[in-house]
């Protein structure tokens, strides 16, 4: 968590810092990177380098492909990013039109605007949807359809602010299983919280 805190401070600090993922989510998606080493991750959303700098400074032996529209962030994702420059391709460009991918990726990390562009994954894959993103989900879950097995889960904090989803594509009994727990759970804890009148999954000041 000491990291999380770091990084999230740093950044925070940063120009353009207004829409930066949240604590929470930092630490979730270092959780993830950390417990499946993915080698190849798409990300959508570079931003201003946040959540590019989580995955290269937790995972040291993965690959980044990050697509970022506004070439001003990309450049300053550029300056931001501290570790694993050489393990990242800077893309302007949606996926469709580039031609040098490795192939099927391991994780897509998705915090940016919607698209309907189609990044392809390894089996296993993981997808970390950083807050809401309620059109990008509904997009990832049409493209998924019957032609791939997938669960769902979203995490939130303790104060019921804006978390992060987990799609896990292919997965086993266990996983299946693992995923409806926290769904039951996240929805007891909502629940709750809608009793005592707090407002869920909006992005609180920190």
């Amino acid at each position: 968590m000491d990291e999380a805190l770091a990084i999230h401070a740093r950044f925070s600090a940063l120009p353009g810092s207004e829409q930066i993922a949240t604590l929470f989510a930092i630490a979730g998606l270092q959780w993830w990177l950390r417990r499946t080493r993915p080698r190849y991750v798409a990300e959508w959303g570079t931003g201003i380098g946040t959540l590019t700098d989580v995955i290269l400074s937790s995972q040291p032996l993965c690959f980044v492909w990050s697509y970022e529209p506004d070439e001003r962030f990309i450049e300053a994702a550029k300056e931001n990013v501290r570790m694993g420059i050489d393990r990242i391709q800077w893309l302007d460009r949606p996926w469709p039109e580039i031609r040098y991918w490795p192939g099927l990726f391991d994780m897509l990390v998705i915090d940016g605007s919607p698209s309907r562009t189609w990044i392809p994954l390894n089996q296993g894959a993981i997808v970390f949807v950083e807050g809401g993103r309620r059109d990008q989900r509904r997009q990832l879950e049409k493209r998924f359809g019957t032609v791939r097995r997938w669960c769902r889960a979203e995490w939130k904090p303790k104060d019921r602010s804006k978390g992060f989803h987990i799609y896990l594509l292919d997965p086993l009994p266990w996983h299946q299983m693992w995923f409806a727990m926290v769904r039951f759970r996240e929805w007891m804890v909502d629940l709750r919280a809608r009793w005592r009148g707090e407002p869920i999954g909006k992005r609180q000041h920190e």
